[in-house]
């Protein structure tokens, strides 16, 4: 029998999060909150951590957000001060902020909470639509600010009509089909910009969605959303070359990530009135934003609220919760060691 079988096993955590217990003596798991500090690194809240607790030896998982870059030096530290940490529990879908490569060749599994924030985030992304086409954000500012407005006219805040409009999507996973569904229902006609993963899952996966090579992708659509996880093949995808050949008038969503667009493109799109404007729920470099967005005409912005419901929040927090359990079944010898549930690389 493993020695840790009486030994209650434990998780350290960089925050609290929903759905993922610190106490549950049932399945004799413990989590642990690294220190709050939101000047300080990863690496110096570990160190902090240290000198509160004296024994690490049963500690296996480490949870962490999307807000956590945790790179090389980070998983070296992790790995040093926690020997036993053989997971990573990431919540969120995306993961571009871990290194997976690295974690895995020392020894570390990770997964993700994948599943459970598609209808959240394509009402965000739907929000985000009609608040750019209508003009929303400023009508509430004028309201906000002065407590009142110039009164009713032919030709005040004049938005434009989604009905016979024409919504590309780039990535067509579960939050793309998602977010078609609700755009359809606005009389939006939905295509979605073809590469090999969409063509290979059309039948599947698009209903009523036209596929549309690149070129006549920008000659089509009037609206481009962006839904795609971020690498190093999307990375300033839409950058200034792309932004160029968006319609003129066009609007520009993006609640995947921040680094997906060129924010400083943007921006100059925005102002010279190439763009009728834009929607984003994520940022660079969040969470401050750019002085280049911040002096971008017509642009709506959020604080990252694609998934933030209760609902979906807990839902997130449960499933990095289940291959923390699965985790602690291979300690205690009651389940063979192989991938965890939603685990993102499976070599180990």
């Amino acid at each position: 029998m493993n020695l840790v079988t009486s030994k209650q096993f434990q998780f350290v955590s960089t925050q609290n999060f929903p759905g993922i217990p610190l106490s549950d003596p049932l399945h004799n798991i413990q989590g642990h909150l690294l220190p709050s500090a939101p000047n300080k690194s990863i690496i110096e809240r570990i160190i902090q951590l240290k000198k509160e607790i004296a024994n690490f030896e049963n500690f296996y998982s480490f949870v962490t957000g999307i807000n956590d870059i945790l790179g090389k030096d980070e998983l070296l530290i992790i790995k040093e001060t926690f020997p036993n940490i053989s997971h990573i529990g990431n919540f969120g879908v995306g993961y571009n902020h871990l290194d997976v490569p690295f974690a895995t060749q020392i020894g570390i599994r990770i997964t993700n909470s994948p599943g459970v924030l598609a209808e959240a985030t394509a009402d965000i992304a739907m929000t985000l639509i009609l608040c750019v086409s209508r003009r929303i954000g400023e009508g509430f500012s004028i309201i906000k600010e002065s407590g009142q407005f110039s009164g009713w006219s032919p030709t005040f805040l004049l938005g434009t009509s989604l009905k016979n409009k024409n919504l590309g999507i780039v990535g067509l996973g579960q939050i793309g089909q998602a977010l078609a569904k609700r755009a359809q229902a606005f009389g939006l006609n939905c295509y979605a910009l073809n590469h090999k993963n969409t063509k290979a899952n059309n039948s599947e996966k698009s209903n009523n969605i036209n596929l549309l090579d690149e070129g006549d992708f920008f000659k089509t659509v009037d609206i481009v959303s962006l839904n795609c996880p971020l690498n190093s093949q999307t990375i300033n995808w839409l950058n200034k070359e792309r932004i160029a050949k968006i319609k003129p008038n066009g609007i520009v969503i993006n609640t995947a990530r921040g680094e997906l667009i060129d924010e400083k493109a943007l921006a100059e799109a925005l102002n010279q009135n190439h763009l009728f404007g834009a929607g984003i729920d994520v940022f660079c470099n969040e969470p401050i934003l750019s002085e280049s967005l911040k002096c971008a005409k017509n642009l709506f912005v959020l604080p990252h609220l694609g998934s933030a419901t209760v609902e979906t929040r807990n839902a997130m927090g449960n499933i990095v919760y289940e291959a923390i359990k699965a985790h602690q079944l291979e300690k205690i010898e009651q389940r063979p060691h192989g991938p965890l549930p939603y685990q993102i690389n499976s070599l180990l």
